[in-house]
């Protein structure tokens, strides 16, 4: 059986830019797979929604967390793209519409923000 760090050891191989603990349970990540978070240090890796907590822009459907009081958004995949239809709690928690959008333009580039009317 393979040994793996303790979290807070682990904790300090994360990149500066994957170490954010106010917006995804990393803790909660690590210790559910080890052996995939020890791949999410590499770069070009992304981490499962699973553990993104309400507070995080792309907090989506897929999180542990998401409710009927935090809902969150939902990804897809359409004409070769990711698309994330925000919902109005990601709008809420962002600040609004437009400050969702900046996250996007500046954090996933690649990715289409749809907002809901």
């Amino acid at each position: 059986m393979q040994k793996y760090p303790s979290f807070e050891d682990y904790y300090k191989m994360v990149p500066k830019d994957k170490n954010d603990t106010l917006n995804y349970n990393l803790r909660g990540f690590y210790e559910s797979d080890p052996k995939k978070a020890m791949e999410f240090i590499k770069p070009d890796t992304h981490a499962p929604d699973r553990f993104k907590l309400p507070n995080h822009p792309t907090f989506s459907d897929e999180s542990m967390y998401h409710n009927e009081k935090t809902t969150g958004g939902k990804w897809a995949f359409e004409n070769g793209k990711d698309v994330f239809y925000a919902s109005p709690f990601n709008i809420k928690s962002a600040g609004g519409a437009d400050k969702l959008q900046k996250y996007f333009n500046e954090k996933e580039p690649n990715s289409k923000l749809i907002i809901p009317k």
